[in-house]
């Protein structure tokens, strides 16, 4: 039954949420879990983020939880609570670090290291450049959204959007 027995939800908790600036930027955990019955892929709960501003998806990239189990017993259900647990830690922890993001301005040379590093192209990095250039103070965190942005709404291959993802959230920006 390839193809057919997988299974993916995306749980956002939209009463729980973290102003980033103190101006309503606001942010509300997102949990994607995954299962198949047709064993192409392990139970994982990936966290992170949504905000509505743009009803952007941020990318915090921390699988949390995998394991490979064709059924959920009474003791992986056990397990999977204390996980979603950590996952709302993991959430607040990242919301923290957003927060510090929004006093960091961004100089040049790191931005340049930024997009280096997560692999953009020439055409991203000038799509990017335009966005960047509307900010008279280009934060950390105002940088992070642009780059998240383009990544979740401007990337049409999904191979390269998960590559750009997984490089992303990966990186130090600090």
């Amino acid at each position: 039954i390839k193809n057919y027995g997988r299974m993916q939800r995306t749980y956002t908790f939209t009463d729980i949420e973290v102003d980033i600036d103190g101006k309503g930027d606001k942010v509300n955990p997102r949990f994607v879990l995954r299962n198949s019955y047709d064993g192409s892929w392990s139970v994982n709960l990936l966290v992170g983020a949504y905000r509505l501003v743009c009803s952007n998806g941020m990318i915090i990239g921390r699988e949390i939880f995998s394991f490979s189990k064709k059924h959920l017993g009474r003791e992986t259900r056990n397990i999977f609570r204390e996980k979603v647990i950590e996952g709302f830690k993991v959430f607040l922890e990242e919301s923290e670090r957003w927060k510090k993001w929004t006093e960091i301005t961004l100089e040049e040379k790191k931005k340049e290291e930024i997009i280096n590093t997560v692999g953009f192209s020439k055409k991203d990095k000038e799509i990017i450049e335009t966005e960047a250039s509307k900010y008279n103070v280009l934060t950390l965190w105002i940088f992070y959204n642009i780059l998240t942005w383009y990544i979740t709404h401007k990337v049409n291959s999904l191979l390269k959007r998960v590559r750009l993802e997984a490089r992303l959230s990966k990186i130090k920006l600090q």
